[in-house]
């Protein structure tokens, strides 16, 4: 893990992931003597100088950012993010949907449309609320990493997403409906899903303290490690890799 870390600060992305991918075949192992079903449970066995819940979403980004245009490392994904989803079912939520979102994108960069499709299909049927996976679905029809636009196709999918009642991350699925609008060359639009994005992201005010409502306590739970393309943790609203990256 700590070799793949020293080729990822050199910038050497595919002997990152090679020498993770490595790491993970001897993580699967050690799961299989150990009878291991959780990430939770391999931390706590086996403590590591990384945690498996941390350093399994970096071998992710690496495999992402070499991805485009490179169809051995976008079947690497695959095969990772399947075995991982099988291996350990039962994981945090957000973990489980950043998988599944990866997922999808990598058959889609691998060639397999209609498979990641099918895929994105399935999950929002199952959870329409789930607004990273209309987001992560649009994504593939942006101009991001060397794929071909279709703004077209982005816009119905975002549109999809943004009328679900209650869906999750709305002012993001309103903020790459603004970045559609631009690169379809429509600002005045654009202009309009920004502010509704913005709109979204002001906090409720308490109706009778006029104060903004706190988040409710509660156990801590380990941080999820953020996505290039998810929000920004430090709250301007612009993607992570536009921000504090």
């Amino acid at each position: 893990m700590q070799a793949g870390y020293g080729k990822s600060a050199e910038n050497d992305l595919h002997a990152a992931a090679a020498a993770w991918l490595d790491a993970w075949a001897d993580v699967l192992r050690l799961c299989d003597a150990a009878g291991i079903s959780s990430i939770r449970e391999f931390d706590d066995r086996f403590p590591m100088t990384q945690f498996l819940f941390n350093w399994s979403q970096d071998l992710v980004m690496a495999l992402e950012d070499a991805g485009p245009g490179d169809g051995e490392a976008a079947q690497a994904l695959i095969d990772f993010c399947e075995e991982s989803l099988r291996r350990f079912p039962d994981e945090d939520q957000s973990l489980t949907e950043t998988r599944r979102r990866a997922l999808g994108e990598a058959y889609f960069d691998a060639g397999r449309t209609e498979k990641a499709e099918e895929l994105f299909r399935s999950w929002l049927d199952a959870d329409p609320a789930w607004g990273f996976g209309w987001i992560g679905w649009a994504d593939c029809y942006l101009p991001w990493g060397g794929r071909a636009a279709d703004f077209g196709r982005a816009e119905k999918i975002l549109q999809r997403g943004y009328r679900v009642p209650g869906v999750r991350d709305r002012d993001i699925i309103a903020e790459r409906l603004q970045e559609v609008c631009e690169g379809s060359g429509r600002p005045d639009e654009a202009r309009q899903f920004g502010e509704q994005a913005e709109r979204l992201r002001q906090k409720p005010l308490h109706p009778a303290a006029g104060k903004a409502l706190a988040s409710p306590p509660g156990p801590t739970a380990r941080r999820v490690k953020v996505g290039r393309n998810d929000p920004c943790p430090c709250g301007s609203g612009k993607k992570f890799k536009k921000c504090c990256l």
